[in-house]
């Protein structure tokens, strides 16, 4: 019984912490994002559709998930985060200082984690100059992590260089 137990927490450890490992490069020692007004875009995306269906007695109910409708969801739940940073997001590209460019991989439901995806990639460029500022690339580590791991991870290698 103790060598179960053992083992069951091992796993539990393992599918908590070897989700995703995030990798930071900035062109300079100080990021400062803190006051420029930054537009959030949508980049490269894909996703599978996943149809689940349940049924009782007479009664059936069939449902699609769709990949691509959750990259939606993760760039709006990244930009909810990038506002608790203190970072101002703007909706419209010529008011901005700074493009954001959000890149997901496939994105795919699994019935036990909910949705993963394969890696993600945040990146800011100065809209004047076109320099590049910062990046921070998720990526699994043993396992493939969920979006919303993927995204926390993101967002916590980048307050740490705030």
């Amino acid at each position: 019984m103790k060598i179960l137990k053992g083992f069951t927490l091992s796993l539990v450890f393992l599918l908590i912490n070897c989700g995703t490992t995030t990798k930071f490069v900035a062109s300079s020692k100080k990021v400062n994002l803190k006051n420029k007004r930054i537009v959030l875009q949508l980049g490269t995306s894909s996703g599978a559709v996943t149809i689940s269906a349940a049924s009782l007695s007479n009664l059936s109910v069939d449902h699609a998930m769709s990949g691509e409708e959750q990259a939606l969801i993760a760039a709006n739940n990244l930009a909810f985060e990038l506002r608790s940073l203190g970072l101002k997001l703007t909706n419209n590209s010529h008011d901005a200082d700074i493009i954001a460019t959000f890149s997901i991989g496939t994105i795919r439901y699994d019935p036990i984690t909910d949705w993963i995806a394969d890696q993600a990639y945040l990146e800011f460029i100065d809209l004047e100059t076109g320099d590049f500022i910062c990046g921070i690339k998720a990526k699994p580590r043993f396992i493939t992590p969920t979006v919303e791991n993927m995204i926390k991870n993101i967002i916590n290698s980048l307050s740490s260089k705030l």
